[in-house]
């Protein structure tokens, strides 16, 4: 688990992808319900894994949440 939690921070998209394509086959239902991510490469890597796009979150560095599929930004704690 710890290796498989190194790859998943990487910031290759393909990597983070492929490894929960992996881990989404170890289940009889998909365990993942959504992404949450700093880079825009996470939100690639999301798109790719089979996450709707508006179940994809990025915050930016003014911890402001965004919805990937709406554009809009919803304010967080400051």
């Amino acid at each position: 688990m710890r290796a498989l939690g190194k790859e998943l921070r990487k910031k290759t998209g393909n990597i983070k992808a492929n490894l929960m394509n992996l881990v989404r086959e170890l289940f009889t239902i998909d365990p993942f319900q959504g992404g949450l991510g700093n880079r825009e490469n996470d939100a690639v890597a999301y798109l790719h894994a089979g996450i709707p796009l508006n179940r994809i979150f990025i915050i930016d560095t003014k911890s402001r949440v965004q919805q990937m599929s709406s554009g809009k930004y919803f304010i967080s704690y400051n």
